[in-house]
């Protein structure tokens, strides 16, 4: 258990909130950047609060010591969290079952998580 707590720790370490990104101020974007600092593969989730389509499409593997940007359109709201432990579906389902932060068995979440 305290593995998959500091794997998530990790990845919350590693989330930016940046508005570095060229031209992203005068779009009135924000740019999130995810960077795995775990040794093994991670499946961030993104969800949206506001109605708004959710960043990064909901959800994406993520391998180690690898980054994802993704903007956020102006006034976006949401959460962004670490998934642990996923083993894919069988073919012909695009499932995803996680150990920690699954979302109903979804790979891209369009509803909450399920934190451990």
């Amino acid at each position: 258990m305290g593995a998959i707590r500091i794997a998530n720790l990790l990845l919350l370490a590693g989330v930016i909130w940046s508005h570095a990104a060229r031209g992203a101020e005068a779009a009135g974007t924000t740019v999130f950047t995810l960077r795995n600092n775990c040794s093994h593969t991670i499946w961030p989730a993104t969800l949206s609060g506001n109605g708004a389509a959710a960043v990064g499409g909901g959800g994406f593997e993520l391998a180690p010591n690898a980054s994802a940007s993704f903007p956020a359109p102006a006034g976006w709201s949401g959460r962004l969290w670490a998934r642990t432990g996923c083993v894919a579906a069988a073919a012909p389902s695009s499932g995803l079952s996680c150990a920690t932060g699954d979302c109903s068995g979804a790979a891209s979440c369009a509803l909450g998580g399920s934190p451990l």
